[in-house]
């Protein structure tokens, strides 16, 4: 876009059918590896209203060793931790976890693990220790937790111990916004990717203390998964006198779960209606009170860059979308360095959906993994009329589908685009 031209944006909308998805979650099975194929086999803490809750502890690894590319402090850090736990509490009549770092220290002596009941510490703070989880320490994960349990009489195993491991060989943050892109460069990657790669600590870690309750993948294999019904996403009864009279075994994959074995869960949701049926059922109460959960479809993200022709006018925009809203941003910062010299690229910002521009079309087909994707349409001209006229016609040409929901007018050079803000240090 030319210096000083007007944008305008609108939202249209695109429908697919895949099959709908039910609510249902999964539970570990302490004799293998597998999900549990029986209600019998949990694996759970014997706790109830009696006991004052379970005790965990934050090793100073966390703070020293991992690395927070959003600049988050120990002291938030400390807070994100507390308010992640807490989640797993909501509306719960009994389950509780208390903070007792400041009393207690864990991995003090070698091959000791020193944990009373939960630990939180670096992976490379349990190598120093000397434990070896085997291959869990050395398997391509962000986060695991080793968990101690005994068998019961009954069937079954009782959690003892539990230490949640972070892996400080990768890099986290706490408010997406706040990340600085240039440090995030240098983060290793994940997985298929070759983007530099970054995680919401929370969500990793609200998926291990779901690990920590005895909650297992939900996505792992399909027909272990336990609901109440066959309707998507709502909330699951679960009899607190007899928890598994009301379940039964599922086909279904869960569309939401913090339990699932991705990196983009929408913590800002908090816990899905199959997180909390599962830990319902787990730890069973009468007085629990039920928690709402948004779930309404869910967009990629998708990062923006506007590219300058050779006399500094931007004149074109770049986009790339991903589930993964770090490889969003990451994804067209470097691309748009791969085509052309890094100070003819500037980060613009980033918004749900799939973008189409007059320059770049990019990638527009939804995916078949949500039922509804919305898809941002940019109009440019040198005026509100001309960039109106603009995103009609290419809103209206782009698909079928004629529903155009204009969405706002922005100046490129001064007025801040309807997005998520960019840092003011531009990224290399």
């Amino acid at each position: 876009m030319k210096s000083g031209t007007r944008a305008a944006i609108a939202a249209m909308a695109l429908v697919a059918s895949p099959a709908a998805p039910a609510a249902a979650f999964s539970i570990s099975d302490p004799a293998s590896d597998a999900n549990a194929r029986s209600l019998a086999h949990t694996q759970r803490w014997e706790i109830d209203e009696a006991l004052d809750g379970l005790d965990y502890a934050i090793h100073a690894s966390i703070c020293r060793d991992i690395r927070f590319v959003d600049g988050s402090t120990c002291e938030q850090v400390t807070a994100a931790i507390r308010e992640t736990f807490g989640l797993w509490t909501t509306g719960h009549a009994y389950l509780r976890f208390n903070d007792i770092s400041a009393s207690h220290t864990i991995l003090t002596k070698p091959g000791e693990s020193g944990v009373r009941e939960i630990g939180l510490a670096s992976m490379s703070a349990v190598r120093r220790n000397g434990l070896d989880w085997g291959k869990d320490l050395n398997r391509e994960v962000v986060g695991f937790a080793h968990i101690i349990s005994v068998k019961r009489p009954h069937g079954g195993a009782a959690i003892e111990e539990a230490l949640i491991n972070i892996d400080d060989s990768r890099c986290f943050y706490l408010d997406f916004s706040r990340i600085d892109w240039t440090a995030q460069k240098s983060c290793s990657s994940s997985g298929t990717t070759k983007e530099a790669d970054a995680f919401d600590f929370r969500s990793v870690l609200a998926h291990e203390i779901g690990h920590a309750l005895g909650l297992d993948h939900p996505d792992l294999e399909s027909g272990v998964h336990f609901d109440d019904d066959d309707i998507a996403d709502n909330a699951m009864t679960i009899d607190c006198a007899d928890p598994a009279s009301t379940l039964k075994l599922s086909s279904n994959l869960p569309l939401y779960s913090v339990m699932s074995r991705t990196s983009d869960y929408p913590m800002e949701r908090g816990l899905s209606h199959d997180d909390i049926g599962g830990r319902n059922f787990l730890y069973p109460a009468c007085e629990t009170v039920a928690v709402p959960f948004d779930a309404s479809p869910r967009t990629p993200l998708t990062g923006i860059v506007a590219v300058k022709d050779e006399e500094g006018q931007e004149t074109a925009v770049m986009t790339t979308a991903s589930w993964d809203p770090v490889l969003a941003i990451r994804g067209v910062i470097d691309r748009c360095h791969t085509l052309h010299p890094v100070n003819r690229c500037r980060y613009m910002g980033a918004t749900r959906g799939w973008i189409r521009t007059a320059v770049d079309m990019g990638d527009s087909a939804p995916s078949a993994r949500r039922t509804f994707t919305p898809v941002v349409v940019i109009g440019l001209g040198e005026d509100d009329a001309a960039a109106i006229a603009d995103l009609r016609r290419h809103c209206e040409g782009a698909t079928p589908v004629r529903l155009c929901l204009p969405i706002g007018v922005f100046e490129s050079k001064t007025d801040p685009p309807p997005w998520v803000a960019p840092r003011d240090r531009a990224p290399d």
